[in-house]
């Protein structure tokens, strides 16, 4: 999540300047969402907010119960920021599902229409691969055409990048393709977590077992569990195991047709023309699961089509969407003074 990207230590700086925020729960047709308000009054009339923001949680079982989330929905509630989470279960589950882009959708709907102190504009801010979801739900007219601002940090643009990065970045201490040197179960968490986005739903236990053996030992056989199985899971569980970054575009192409149909279409490609409004991307230079490249291509995309504002900035503090110990370091001033003046510029395209 973003820990420390304003201020969401208990006790810090907004805690002592500013009044507790109002938290509840409500339900949007079956949708659950947290609301988090300025002030200590109930509702927005009597802590009038600067804007408004639908908080996006990337892939955490907690969803909008983390810790971090909670924390930084609070920092945005001192700050004069009405801030609304929705729960998201596919994120829970970690895959992107086409429910949760209808559950943004409504979480946006009632902050500018339903909501008892409903907003013009407001803005969307989500983490990691949730920005998948969110970006299709800010592509959708109904919301287009209010949307203040869409934030993403360490969002991603295309899913094939994201499986080179995971598979064969860092061989020999030299990054395949921009990003920091992967953490290697990431690729094995997205296996086991989206086999229906790579059509393994039938051989869900097996994978399973791949999964296992694998992040106990990263060179492990696993022979005996591929088995029996169809072309299609070896070649992805090959895909999975390959390392080398001259044999992966061979090895994508042994996928099937309707997994690389699957994933060129949870990527980004076709869906930022449509999202509207300022758009901000912040991303770790050392980021481990999604390269920092994969923000550029999203403003780059949105300036070559929109010809809306778009800024990417690629931050040596950040690792994944956190803020790494030692940030404060002397080494990282003009990144700091820089990453201070993005967050500025941030914060004033989500004001109404």
């Amino acid at each position: 999540m973003a820990q420390g990207l304003i201020d969401v230590r208990s006790g810090g700086w907004l805690s002592l300047l500013t009044k507790k925020p109002l938290k509840t729960e409500i339900s949007l047709d079956g949708v659950l969402a947290d609301s988090y308000s300025p002030g200590d009054s109930i509702g927005w009339g009597g802590a009038p907010a600067r804007g408004c923001v639908v908080l996006v949680h990337g892939m955490a079982t907690m969803g909008k119960a983390d810790h971090r989330l909670v924390a930084f929905a609070g920092s945005l509630a001192r700050l004069g920021f009405a801030a609304l989470v929705p729960d998201l279960p596919g994120m829970r589950r970690f895959r992107p599902e086409e429910a949760d882009v209808a559950r943004i959708e409504r979480a946006f709907s009632w902050m500018t229409r339903d909501g008892a102190d409903s907003f013009d504009r407001c803005s969307i801010l989500a983490f990691s691969f949730a920005a998948g979801p969110a970006l299709r739900a800010a592509a959708r007219p109904a919301v287009g055409k209010k949307l203040a601002a869409f934030i993403g940090v360490g969002a991603y643009y295309d899913l094939k990048n994201v499986l080179r990065h995971l598979t064969t970045s860092g061989g020999q201490n030299r990054p395949a393709f921009p990003g920091g040197l992967p953490i290697r179960h990431g690729k094995w968490l997205f296996l086991r977590y989206n086999t229906e986005l790579l059509g393994l739903d039938a051989h869900r236990d097996r994978v399973a077992a791949v999964v296992s053996r694998k992040r106990k030992d990263e060179a492990a056989d696993v022979s005996d569990l591929l088995f029996g199985l169809p072309e299609g899971a070896r070649a992805v569980i090959a895909l999975m195991e390959n390392k080398s970054p001259e044999r992966f575009e061979a090895l994508f192409a042994r996928q099937g047709a309707k997994q690389r149909e699957r994933l060129r279409g949870w990527g980004m490609r076709d869906v930022v023309p449509g999202v509207g409004g300022k758009k901000f991307f912040l991303h770790g230079r050392e980021d481990p699961f999604i390269p920092a490249s994969e923000s550029i291509l999203l403003a780059n995309r949105a300036r070559e089509t929109t010809g809306d504002a778009a800024s990417a900035f690629v931050f040596g503090g950040f690792r994944h969407v956190g803020i790494e110990a030692g940030f404060f370091s002397i080494a990282r001033i003009l990144d700091g003074a820089r990453f201070l003046g993005f967050i500025s510029a941030v914060l004033s395209a989500m004001e109404e």
